[in-house]
């Protein structure tokens, strides 16, 4: 399960706990979403600015070369 937790008091903490520094900019925090994995016996819990989902079949060592291989070098 994904779910977006939103009014986030971990994005407004770490909003508060980045104000003490002089280039603080607080807009730069409204485009942050909360998101939270939970898992067969885990969760993750991320602070990211989207998300996207994409589907693929394989195992995953065939997924991730296949990721690798498609990754875009800047």
């Amino acid at each position: 399960m994904v779910a977006e937790v939103l009014n986030s008091s971990w994005l407004r903490r770490l909003e508060r706990m980045n104000a003490v520094h002089p280039s603080h900019d607080p807009r730069g925090y409204a485009e942050l979403r909360h998101f939270v994995f939970a898992f067969h016996d885990t969760t993750f819990e991320c602070i990211a600015k989207g998300l996207s989902v994409e589907v693929r079949r394989g195992s995953l060592r065939e997924v991730a070369h296949q990721m690798l291989d498609e990754r875009v070098v800047e």
